[in-house]
């Protein structure tokens, strides 16, 4: 298959429809797994989940105002009547969409079909009166639809939508990218070339499989993850928060991480430093999740839940540690040191500061109303009975 990118109409058109409009429907669709699209098979686009077509869509692109005698409208019409009467179309199932650059004129049939203020029984009505001045260039178009059955010329009514003022060729790459809401504004030019560049090879496949390929929907979302991965190591390079210290002026000594510290007799000088990590860690979670909309924070903290279990539960405790509690904390601060010292699972790839799984541990080790992490031997018990006589 050969397509000659010119300038020529014919070739833009095709590269409209065929290539950006397919990959905005796709786009619009993002969430729905199961969907996926076939290209000229019975429409230009058809959105199809499971074995029901939820979307039969004509794209045209065109300066033609869309009257109510323009031919792409009822060329449109010709398809769908003939995919009907082969009983190729289940209605109303299916929505028939025709997505056009074109306007329809106030109080056009094509204006009566706009999903606001809809009148389908008035637009049945007006069709019917204009295949009554048939001419040579509607002929066959006309004849495909008063040939239908008066029930299915209604029901196939009913089921159009017209979408016209449609984004155009440049349009429909803005509306696009709107939608790339998980990459930075700096790097959507560059995924959106990526894109659209696998996404070409992608119907080229597709039709030289007589469109029996799926596209699917959810191949969209793992290309755009994957592009989005390409572009997030620039911007994970810069560790911006990583220099700041914790503000001195807040009530540290309340956190119950700094509790968890102070029970196992830490040095102060290894609190600070704790203190630090946590303020840095809750800022750059915060980052990762608002920025490049970062969701795996549960799935990551998990991780660092298994390694905390390894090095506390593998701990042998001293049989004099009963009832000694300086043994005790001594034997939290072993455990703090060996998960502190020698863990580091990066959040990303591109991401390997220690400093940002350090943090990450206080953070766990601050959730009192439901503590899984902590370095005393019997943090739970001790933190309680600390709580218990602060009061």
């Amino acid at each position: 298959m050969t397509i000659q990118f010119s300038a020529g109409p014919q070739a833009l058109g095709y590269l409209h429809q065929t290539i950006r409009y397919s990959l905005y429907v796709m786009m619009e669709n993002l969430g729905r797994q199961e969907c996926y699209l076939r290209i000229e098979k019975l429409d230009d686009i058809e959105v199809v989940d499971g074995d029901s077509t939820l979307n039969s869509i004509q794209v045209k692109q065109t300066s033609k105002n869309l009257t109510n005698r323009s031919t792409d409208f009822w060329k449109t019409i010709r398809v769908w009547s003939e995919n009907l009467r082969a009983e190729k179309l289940k209605l109303p199932e299916t929505i028939l969409s025709l997505a056009t650059t074109a306007k329809a004129p106030d109080n056009s049939i094509a204006s009566l079909l706009r999903q606001e203020n809809r009148q389908p029984d008035l637009a049945l009505q007006r069709m019917l009166e204009e295949t009554k001045n048939i001419t040579s260039s509607l002929k066959d178009e006309f004849a495909a639809f008063t040939t239908l059955k008066p029930e299915q010329q209604k029901s196939l009514v009913n089921a159009i939508q017209i979408y016209d003022r449609t984004p155009d060729i440049e349009e429909v790459v803005k509306k696009i990218k709107a939608r790339f809401f998980a990459v930075h504004l700096e790097h959507r030019d560059e995924v959106f070339d990526g894109l659209q560049t696998w996404w070409f090879s992608q119907v080229v496949s597709h039709l030289r499989s007589n469109s029996e390929t799926q596209l699917k929907v959810s191949s969209i979302e793992i290309k755009l993850a994957e592009l989005n991965d390409r572009v997030k190591p620039k911007l994970l390079q810069t560790p911006f928060l990583l220099d700041e210290k914790a503000p001195g002026d807040y009530d540290w000594d309340n956190r119950t991480f700094v509790l968890q510290l102070r029970l196992i007799d830490l040095p102060s000088e290894r609190k600070e430093l704790a203190k630090d990590d946590f303020y840095r860690a809750s800022r750059l979670r915060n980052w990762l999740v608002d920025e490049l909309h970062i969701r795996e924070l549960t799935a990551y903290d998990e991780r660092l839940k298994v390694e905390w279990r390894e090095r506390f539960f593998a701990k042998e405790m001293p049989h004099n540690a009963v009832g000694d509690e300086v043994i005790q904390q001594k034997v939290g601060r072993e455990i703090y040191n060996e998960v502190i010292l020698h863990i580091n699972i990066p959040i990303h790839a591109d991401f390997t500061d220690i400093r940002f799984t350090r943090g990450s541990y206080q953070i766990l080790a601050d959730i009192r109303d439901n503590l899984e992490i902590g370095w005393h031997p019997n943090f739970k018990e001790a933190l309680q009975k600390l709580l218990t006589d602060n009061k």
